[in-house]
């Protein structure tokens, strides 16, 4: 940067500082029971002698704690599972300098609980559900009044089968919730709640030793909802169909193809009259075609 006065010119100096504690612990009170906590702190200070607000001062500090319990049923050895359940509580502090009014601090709670099941050789279903609790509060609230609290709920499944030994297939779902809440008034029109659905069902199998073919079914729905304008409300839509096949032409030659399609549209999503259906207006379609060929030669064992 060239200045008129060249002898008021400084140099500018930057001084960090960072230090992080860990601390976890696990306990096996039992063949079948294990209990883990832990505790973590991180400190960083990041000073600018000339341009001060630039500087950053964060902390962050984080418990957890968490059971897991196998068990088994009957003698069967493939029979059985864990279930699992963990708590976590963090705050951070962030600071940007006393003429900022971007610091903030904030607060999160999270519980989340996992299943897992073998109900059988060739069976087995996986479980787990999350509910988040997010908040942020900004130290100079008259200047930016953005308080807010960001709430999250989901759950996820999965079921993977094996079939004669050599065809596999699993079907995996999500479904989730996150809701933005702005504390002050000003700000309520922005307040949504997105959703979202995933749903996977996929398959793979190896007839014989020289080919294995596979299939996988992808669609994604993403909604957004806004609880006073919902003029704004909007839907986003993902569907993909991937196929797989590879061929072993000698011992060190695999030959491998995969064609992805893609359809996206997105469009708004309005509530019509009292009593009937929603309105979907596309705005938007794109649809994607690609193919991925592989040659791969292994020239020793």
């Amino acid at each position: 940067q060239i200045i008129d006065n060249p002898e008021e010119a400084r140099i500018e100096e930057n001084q960090m500082m960072a230090d992080q504690f860990r601390l976890e612990s696990k306990i096996n009170p039992t063949e079948k029971i294990l209990i883990d906590v832990s505790f973590s702190r991180d400190y960083s200070d990041n000073k600018f002698l000339v341009e001060s607000r630039r500087n950053k001062e964060t902390e962050t500090k984080a418990i957890s704690a968490g059971l897991t319990y196998k068990y088994r049923k009957g003698k069967s050895v493939g029979k059985g599972g864990t279930f699992g359940i963990s708590l976590d509580r963090d705050e951070s502090d962030n600071e940007f300098g006393p003429t900022s009014v971007a610091s903030y601090k904030t607060k999160g709670y999270s519980l989340v609980a996992t299943l897992t099941e073998n109900l059988h050789d060739s069976l087995g279903i996986t479980l787990r559900g999350t509910l988040s609790l997010d908040q942020k509060f900004f130290k100079n609230r008259e200047q930016n009044p953005r308080d807010a609290d960001y709430t999250f709920a989901s759950l996820y499944g999965k079921m993977d089968t094996w079939i004669m030994g050599f065809i596999k297939t699993a079907v995996t779902g999500t479904m989730s919730r996150r809701e933005t809440i702005n504390i002050d008034a000003s700000l309520s029109g922005d307040n949504r709640t997105d959703y979202q659905y995933y749903f996977i069902p996929e398959f793979s199998f190896s007839p014989t030793l020289w080919l294995s073919l596979g299939q996988k079914y992808e669609l994604k729905i993403d909604y957004t909802e806004f609880s006073f304008d919902t003029d704004q409300n909007y839907l986003n839509r993902n569907t993909a169909l991937v196929t797989d096949a590879a061929f072993r032409l000698y011992n060190r030659l695999k030959l491998s193809f995969q064609h992805r399609y893609n359809m996206k549209d997105t469009g708004s999503y309005l509530s019509a009259t009292s009593g009937a259906d929603r309105i979907y207006g596309p705005t938007n379609e794109n649809i994607e075609n690609r193919l991925r060929v592989v040659m791969e030669y292994e020239p020793a064992p």
